[in-house]
C-alpha cells in the first residue's frame, strides 16, 4: 500500500478514533463525579456516525468490485451491511444540526 492519498485517509480516520476514544473515555471516568453528561456526549454523537460513513465507504472502495459480493462473502456482506446501517446511524443519534446546536450552548454557558 503505497499510495499516500489512501494513506493520508486512513491516517485521518485512525487520529479521529483515537481522539474519539480518549474523550470518551474521560467523560465516562468524569461522569460519576458531576452526574450529569456534558456537551462532550454530544460531539461523540456527532462525531462517530459521520467517522463511521467515512470508514465504510472507504472499506468498500477498496473491497472496490468484491464489495458486490452477496453470496454469503462475510467481508463484503458485513461491509455493505455496516455501510447501509451507517447512514441511519447520523438519525438516531440525532441531526447534526441538534447535535452542534447542544455543543455550542453549553460552550457558550461555559463562558
Amino acid at each position: 500500500m503505497t499510495d499516500p492519498i489512501l494513506l493520508d485517509r486512513i491516517a485521518r480516520e485512525w487520529i479521529e478514533l483515537q481522539a474519539l476514544k480518549y474523550t470518551t473515555t474521560a467523560r465516562f471516568t468524569a461522569l460519576p463525579e458531576e452526574g450529569v453528561p456534558g456537551p462532550e456526549g454530544s460531539a461523540s454523537k456527532l462525531v462517530w456516525p459521520e467517522n463511521n460513513q467515512r470508514l465504510t465507504k472507504l472499506a468498500l472502495e477498496r473491497l472496490g468490485s468484491h464489495a458486490q459480493l452477496t453470496n454469503g462473502g462475510a467481508t463484503a456482506d458485513g461491509y455493505c451491511s455496516t455501510r447501509a446501517r451507517s447512514r441511519g446511524n447520523t438519525i438516531e443519534a440525532g441531526t447534526s444540526e441538534i447535535l452542534r446546536n447542544i455543543i455550542v450552548s453549553a460552550c457558550s454557558a461555559a463562558t
